[in-house]
């Protein structure tokens, strides 16, 4: 019963985008698994063996089919950060947030429910 109080407590925005979308939730998840490294959206892909258009996809908000606003960036559940330096110069790495920890973490107690 506690966990369902915490889901009626959070966002409702970010809830309904998270529930809207399977990919979205499995690279939410997977973010969250490997906190606190960073991963690139490639191995992000290689993991979940899903397109890696669709990873970028739910992390950035690429048209026609994700919408930016719904990006799990913009929902503020994951950050960004670029490595300049190393033999894998100009690379994009994800990282979950505190928040992304909270929704993920929601999200999997909720789906345990009965």
């Amino acid at each position: 019963m506690r966990s369902m109080e915490k889901l009626i407590c959070a966002d409702g925005e970010v809830l309904l985008r998270l529930k809207k979308s399977r990919i979205r939730r499995e690279v939410l998840n997977m973010l969250a698994e490997g906190y606190p490294e960073v991963m690139c959206a490639s191995q992000v892909a290689l993991k979940l063996h899903c397109n890696l258009g669709d990873v970028g996809g739910v992390i950035h908000g690429s048209k026609p089919r994700y919408n930016e606003m719904d990006s799990l960036i913009n929902l503020g559940l994951v950050e960004e950060s670029v490595r300049m330096s190393g033999y894998m110069t100009n690379v994009k790495f994800y990282r979950v947030t505190q928040k992304g920890l909270f929704y993920s973490s929601l999200m999997k107690n909720h789906e345990q429910m009965p």
